[in-house]
């Protein structure tokens, strides 16, 4: 699978959620976000990593919603642990040349 899929409406309501296993633990990340990007912004969203608190992450968070190509219900606040999955973006390269999907992401036992 190729995360572009999931800006595929009927493709990620079959598949909602991105399984990750590092350092023998596992983790689920339930997507919430897509966003479609120039590498030149890829600051404004993609690979922010530092805030200047909740309040700060917060409104980072309210505008990936707002930027989002994916419409999900899946709750997300400045509590929550948020995962990025970055690629390039061959199948939407004539609109954007890469893709990010964010989820809010929690251990789990073995899927």
């Amino acid at each position: 699978m190729c995360i572009v899929e999931l800006a595929n409406a009927p493709f990620l309501a079959e598949h909602p959620s991105l399984y990750l296993y590092m350092e023998g633990r596992y983790f689920k990340a339930r997507v919430f976000a897509g966003i479609g990007y120039w590498r030149v912004e890829s600051g404004k969203f993609a690979m922010r990593t530092k805030f200047q608190g909740r309040e700060d992450f917060g409104a980072w968070l309210d505008a990936i919603r707002q930027e989002s190509m994916i419409d999900t219900d899946i709750p997300v606040t400045p509590e929550d642990r948020v995962a990025a999955f970055c690629t390039c973006a061959y199948p939407l390269e004539k609109t954007f040349d890469q893709f990010a999907v964010y989820g809010v992401l929690r251990e789990i036992d073995r899927p």
